[in-house]
């Protein structure tokens, strides 16, 4: 009985592991953690400028109501100054907090103008005072919890829940899980971290199933999963299928040879001029043919980077595609090993006596398993002898006979059942009292000369009336 409990207990635990918690954001409940249950004081009324009252809030829900009363307030006028708007947002602090009481102060402008053409302005401030009572502690859910910064959102609720909001979650871990549903076969696995985690193991499509432990570090790993250890958990994103090598990029051409230069003085003012231009000339030419070819092999630069990342993200697949042939494999061993089980299990159940080595070369394979088949010759009647058909016929005559006796027994049962012979004759029984001396007849008897006398005429009435019935039709 014990180890019935312990194996519905994982069953019900493994069921836990891949089921939708949260639709709407795609968690499952291993990507769920429960929050932080921490006590935090309250005050049983919160009352803001003596007319505005708030239940069962802390000191900050008892500020930022403060805050939004005094943002709404419209003051009176101001002699001819009307209200006109409020400036800004209103500013709270606490002034005074103790362990029976807090007082909060929050301050704001507000603006005031007359009503002419040429409106004059009037600004001012206006302050609202809120004061809570009666304190109290309340319980609530907080993330992220203290064993695990990473759950830092929430609380929510689950979809099954109605209530108070107690889980956390990772913004990250939006999306729907790739676990495989859960099985009998599915792994427990004891945890020595006693702390919470995540591990992940791949899928045959590249994609990761993601499992959260619980406070031990404890959790429920998936058959598929038995000959694989986790790895790092990384994006939800299907990996494509490995592309072709890319191909290499074409060299870059050969720039030009750099134009040559005249460095000979000359004395002529005009033909110094004219070499001084043609040597600019060539060196703008050089530096052109340079930078051209600086871009060329820039270029090639970008092509080959490009190429090297689509190589690397090839090898990623392949490493994807590797583990996820080593889940096939795993899947095929684990079928050819039920397999084996079933042949071994209509060769015999393992228990028979080892038979004698007649293998002149050696007796070390003597206890492996050999299967011989022989194809059947002949029709279907060498399967049945003379024997045996006269058995048979024996026993189809002895079922006839049986079947004949119960008939007959049951159709002697019903005639005797069903066979009436009653006669509608009788007489009244006499029942007598003696009255004052005079014997009495109060029985039935002293009315059948009255019927006797009634009979004929009923029967006449009778007559007539079926007589007319007839006519009338």
């Amino acid at each position: 009985m014990r180890y019935l409990s312990i194996f519905i207990l994982l069953t019900f635990s493994a069921l836990a592991q891949s089921q939708i918690a949260v639709e709407r954001m795609g968690l499952t409940d291993n990507e769920l953690v429960l929050a932080d249950l921490e006590p935090i004081n309250k005050w049983a009324n919160c009352i803001v400028n003596i007319r505005h009252v708030i239940n069962d809030v802390d000191t900050r829900a008892c500020m930022l109501f403060a805050s939004k009363k005094l943002a709404e307030h419209k003051p009176d006028r101001v002699g001819s100054y009307y209200y006109h708007s409020t400036i800004g947002t209103p500013d709270c602090f606490v002034t005074n907090e103790q362990q029976s009481g807090v007082t909060i102060e929050c301050v704001v402008q507000k603006k005031w103008q007359t009503i002419s053409s040429v409106p004059q302005i009037h600004i001012d401030f206006v302050k609202f005072l809120a004061s809570g009572n009666t304190p109290f502690s309340q319980s609530t859910y907080k993330c992220p919890p203290s064993n695990n910064q990473r759950y830092n959102q929430g609380p929510i609720l689950k979809d099954t829940e109605i209530g108070t909001a107690r889980w956390c979650y990772n913004i990250n871990d939006i999306g729907h899980n790739h676990c495989p549903e859960t099985s009998p076969n599915d792994i427990s696995v004891l945890g020595v971290s006693n702390k919470i985690e995540q591990h992940c193991f791949y899928n045959p499509d590249g994609t990761q199933c993601k499992i959260t432990t619980d406070e031990t570090g404890s959790f429920i790993k998936p058959f598929e999963y038995a000959s694989q250890e986790a790895v790092a958990c990384v994006a939800d994103s299907p990996q494509e299928d490995p592309t072709d090598d890319p191909d290499p990029t074409d060299d870059p051409e050969t720039p030009p040879d750099a134009a040559d230069t005249d460095n000979t003085d000359d004395t002529n003012e005009l033909d110094a001029l004219n070499k001084t231009n043609d040597n600019l000339d060539a060196i703008n030419e050089n530096i052109v043919n340079a930078n051209e070819a600086k871009i060329d092999r820039l270029d090639q630069v970008v092509d080959e980077t490009q190429n090297t990342n689509k190589l690397l993200a090839d090898l990623k697949d392949n490493t994807y595609d590797t583990a996820s042939k080593s889940a096939d494999t795993n899947t095929l061993l684990k079928e050819t090993n039920g397999l084996l089980k079933e042949l071994g299990d209509k060769l015999g159940d393992g228990q028979t006596e080892p038979q004698p080595c007649d293998n002149p070369d050696g007796c070390e394979n003597n206890d492996s398993i050999s299967v011989t088949s022989n194809r059947k010759t002949g029709g279907l009647n060498d399967f049945f002898t003379e024997e045996d058909k006269a058995k048979l016929i024996t026993e189809l005559e002895n079922k006839k006979q049986q079947l004949t006796d119960v008939y007959t027994q049951i159709q002697n049962d019903v005639t005797d059942r069903f066979n009436f012979s009653n006669s509608i004759s009788g007489t009244y029984e006499s029942r007598t009292i003696e009255w004052h001396g005079h014997q009495k007849e109060v029985g039935a008897q002293r009315l059948s000369d009255n019927f006797k006398q009634l009979a004929p005429i009923v029967l006449l009435v009778c007559s007539i009336i079926a007589l007319g019935i007839l006519l009338w039709e």
